[in-house]
């Protein structure tokens, strides 16, 4: 401008205001590679990939935006040289994993239903400590599943489920042998009659770092509509307010349905995923959201995503 006075500029400002420039554009790219618009910019994590996943699958899947991948099938499944050598596929595509340590084999049950109906589960201290010594370095490695829904899917689940003493015993043997990568608990819905952290969802400070609650709007009585479809604006908040209150240290994620499983788990439509993803993406304190799941292409009779929900998968893209 005339008659202004030009000023020089010093270098060391000059260097500083670039530095900040360039570091938020390096966080920008982070978000815009996990996350969507949709949800809120949020790390994105799917659930339920086959431990043959094919490469075509998994750059499918990081194309869509994911950056976490987490699985139901354990140590009996997947012995070590395995696992890591999935865990190098998904490093190659920048992609993470969650190890489950969640199922049958981790909590005392061996394949092929030999137990009894009165076998509590029982945390196999030693082989797990044992699995997780011999991946632990993996920098693909994100976190570990200590538990889902304290245990209902385990074989005798319906009567009998992980205690919140046995919780904090697993989240500490997996602490001993790694420190650096968070322990994960899944939770499921919860309503007042259940009670907010009684025996069948139990729930404690120090359990977990990460708390994924399982939030599946999908859910059917008689397979012909849904229980409570707005599950997740309704009561995703409160959820998490109480998670939180217990323990404010942990973070939070939020896992939605893109799944069918009749008669119980109606297949969800582009809308109600759509609902539930803003609903979650609303929620205050939730770090990441996710969808269960991708399935396997081996399974006819099963869930695939890109198989039998393509409409899913392109409302996903």
């Amino acid at each position: 401008m005339k008659g202004c006075k030009k000023t020089a500029v010093p270098f060391y400002v000059i260097v500083a205001v670039i530095t900040v420039f360039l570091c938020i554009s390096g966080a920008s790219q982070v978000v815009a590679a996990g996350g969507s618009d949709l949800a809120g910019g949020k790390l994105l994590h799917m659930k339920l990939v086959d431990k043959t996943i094919t490469d075509a699958d998994l750059d499918r899947i990081k194309e869509l935006g994911f950056s976490v991948l987490n699985s139901e099938w354990g140590m009996n499944d997947v012995p070590p040289t395995q696992m890591l050598a999935l865990l190098d596929r998904l490093q190659q595509r920048g992609l993470m994993f969650i190890v489950n340590l969640s199922d049958g084999a981790a909590w005392g049950y061996q394949p092929g239903g030999n137990h009894t109906a009165d076998q509590p589960p029982a945390w196999q201290a030693a082989r797990v400590k044992g699995y997780i010594e011999r991946i632990r370095h993996h920098p693909a490695v994100y976190a570990y599943d200590i538990s889902n829904e304290a245990g209902e899917n385990l074989p005798n689940g319906l009567h009998m489920r992980i205690t919140l003493k046995q919780m904090r015993k697993a989240a500490a043997d997996v602490r001993f042998v790694d420190k650096k990568h968070p322990v994960l608990v899944r939770m499921r819905y919860w309503d007042e009659a259940d009670g907010d952290f009684s025996d069948k969802s139990p729930f404690g400070p120090d359990v977990a770092d990460i708390v994924m609650l399982n939030l599946y709007s999908n859910y059917s009585v008689k397979g012909v509509k849904t229980l409570v479809p707005d599950m997740v604006r309704d009561s995703g908040q409160k959820l998490v307010d109480k998670i939180l209150a217990v323990d404010g240290t942990v973070r939070i994620w939020i896992s939605l349905a893109a799944f069918r499983d009749t008669p119980h788990f109606l297949k969800p439509t582009v809308a109600d995923i759509k609902r539930d993803t803003r609903s979650a993406a609303a929620i205050k304190g939730v770090e990441s959201i996710g969808f269960f799941g991708w399935g396997s292409p081996e399974n006819r009779a099963g869930w695939y995503l890109p198989r039998e929900g393509p409409e899913l998968l392109e409302f996903l893209r």
